[in-house]
């Protein structure tokens, strides 16, 4: 993602791995944090597939608590199988543009709600076949 999808924001990656299995990523690259898995947030006494479900269910919760990206207007989730091939910065733009139409849409209807504490989820299809 970093090189071919030109991309050069923030990598978080939520592990219950050892450290040192992403220590060199994080000492090449400034911008690249591995968030660990506190001990009460893992469950042994369910399905290790389930339990890994449950770690993405976290993932706001640890990337608001970090002090380098607790400021981020947009997550992105990728599974490690993930290929970005080509330049993704038309993509956040267009979630960015999304996301102006959502506020604009949420104070219409809800002119109490302050737009900047009102999450959304975008799922990349939704942007499928959009410009």
């Amino acid at each position: 993602v970093r090189h071919p999808g030109n991309f050069d924001g923030y990598f978080a990656v939520l592990t219950d791995a050892p450290s040192e299995r992403y220590a060199d990523l994080a000492e090449k690259d400034g911008k690249f944090i591995v968030l660990k898995i506190k001990e009460e947030d893992k469950r042994r006494d369910i399905d290790p597939l389930l339990a890994m479900k449950l770690f993405k269910t976290m993932i706001p919760r640890y990337v608001y608590s970090h002090p380098k990206i607790s400021e981020a207007d947009i997550i992105t989730y990728l599974d490690f199988d993930i290929i970005v091939a080509d330049d993704i910065k038309k993509t956040y733009e267009l979630l960015a543009a999304r996301k102006r139409l959502d506020a604009e849409r949420l104070a219409r209807h809800y002119p109490k709600e302050d737009p900047e504490t009102v999450s959304s989820i975008y799922f990349f299809s939704e942007l499928v076949g959009r410009s």
